[in-house]
């Protein structure tokens, strides 16, 4: 090929079908993995390495629709398990990518307080950045207010926590169980 635009328009032309090629490889391996069932190339395991498709964008790594009638923290959760843990994402990378996937999500907003919500599944690990808490098991988690943790119950009638002898003891607003 003698012609510089020609071979440009091949190379651009080769570069999408590749990079189609190993989005819709990382959706066949999601659904591999969900299934339990093994790869040919694999020696007939299922891949275990996170799918994050074209240059990590977790964008590409979706398909159309996958997500439908999933609510945003499940889909959230799929998304973040394909990434991996060294890949945490801002609530705008998820939100554009479940919503191609097929979530109806309002906006942005809406997402980061359905996120902050589920504080045993996300982590907030930055601004406006999450991740799986099973990732961070080293962070303590702070209890929510007004909700009974394993250890400790609220006395109705002082508002102290119960400790597992069931002797009264003051608690303090936020602090870390």
């Amino acid at each position: 090929m003698d012609d510089p635009s020609g071979r440009q328009i091949h190379e651009q032309a080769l570069a999408e079908v590749l990079a189609e090629i190993k989005q819709l490889q990382g959706v066949a391996d999601y659904h591999r993995r969900k299934l339990g069932v093994g790869d040919a190339e694999n020696g007939g395991q299922a891949s275990v390495a996170p799918q994050t498709s074209i240059g990590g964008d977790p964008v590409a790594s979706v398909a159309a629709g996958e997500f439908y009638a999933m609510s945003a923290p499940k889909a959230t959760r799929a998304l973040l398990e394909r990434m991996g843990r060294t890949r945490p994402l801002k609530t705008e990378e998820i939100f554009n990518a479940i919503k191609k996937g097929g979530v109806d999500i309002g906006s942005t907003g809406s997402l980061y307080r359905s996120l902050f919500r589920e504080s045993g599944i996300f982590h907030n690990v930055g601004r406006g950045v999450w991740g799986l808490t099973v990732w961070y098991p080293n962070v303590q988690r702070r209890a929510r207010r007004g909700a009974a943790t394993d250890a400790a119950a609220a006395d109705p009638s002082t508002g102290n926590t119960l400790d597992e002898s069931g002797d009264s003891a003051p608690g303090e607003e936020g602090e870390e169980v």
